[in-house]
């Protein structure tokens, strides 16, 4: 099964370092927006002061997750989808937009533990997203 993940997944596995996040990613084909590089770069800080892991640990970590996930340049997303998740975050989250768009046009289902993304976008009728913990719960 494919699911796109948003940079909150990537976030909490890299603060958490808990092993559930790399079975996530080794279970299922995870795909995400290169926009993810963005936002990791703007709270890398964060990051970085909040893991539980030393240096070490952190960085064979991170690289075990990185090589799981698949990085789809936005260049590639057409414009219908663009449009279409720009017009559903804008009501919710507009910084979510290249995850929207990402599962729009690959019609793949999005991995979030956004609580506020999730029912904002549910009211909005987009059904193609899933709560983290849902999904655990099936592991």
């Amino acid at each position: 099964m494919d699911y796109i993940i948003d940079a909150n997944i990537l976030f909490s596995a890299l603060i958490s370092g808990k092993v559930v996040y790399k079975t996530l990613l080794e279970r299922y084909h995870c795909i995400s927006s290169d926009y993810l590089f963005v936002e990791l770069e703007r709270y890398q800080e964060t990051v970085k002061t909040k893991t539980k892991m030393d240096g070490t640990q952190f960085t064979a970590y991170s690289v075990a997750l990185f090589s799981k996930i698949n990085i789809i340049p936005a260049l590639l997303l057409s414009d219908k989808a663009k449009s279409e998740a720009l017009e559903l975050c804008n009501k919710v989250d507009i910084d979510d937009t290249p995850y929207i768009a990402l599962a729009i046009d690959l019609g793949v289902p999005l991995i979030t533990r956004d609580i506020k993304l999730y029912n904002g976008l549910r009211k909005q009728k987009f059904k193609n997203i899933v709560l983290l913990q849902d999904l655990l719960n099936t592991l």
